[in-house]
């Protein structure tokens, strides 16, 4: 197995932080009502089949922004459990575990700059521990 290195979680992070997620509100995304006129001088028939045809390539360009945003995030998501559970020999519950208390009781979550070396710490401290 490959073995996770806090400089590839910092990268994953990145590419996620930097990685937009799609939203329904940006107009790149937003659909037309169905009464949109595109074309005065068209029929209704006409403005409302553009309006279909719009709205179904924007819905598509929505779905792909997504699934494309999903994939970089379960990528960094999952890698970071993995250094976790390297890092502390765990399994992947335990791992979710710390997550969930760095999460609620430390007041930062995964996707924040500087979330990673605050997981490093942790993880050291647990180390030290031991």
């Amino acid at each position: 197995m490959h073995k996770i290195t806090i400089d590839e979680l910092k990268e994953k992070q990145k590419l996620c932080l930097t990685t937009n997620r799609p939203s329904r509100f940006a107009d790149e995304y937003r659909e037309l009502s169905r009464n949109h006129i595109e074309d005065e001088e068209q029929s209704v028939k006409w403005n409302r089949e553009f309006v279909q045809r719009y709205n179904e390539r924007v819905e598509m360009k929505y779905e792909k922004a997504k699934k494309e945003f999903q994939q970089v995030s379960n990528d960094y998501c999952s890698s970071y459990l993995k250094y976790i559970m390297q890092e502390l020999n765990i399994d992947e519950k335990k791992a979710q575990d710390i997550n969930e208390y760095l999460e609620e009781y430390c007041n930062v979550e995964m996707h924040e700059i500087g979330f990673i070396d605050a997981v490093d710490d942790f993880i050291e401290i647990i180390k030290q521990l031991r």
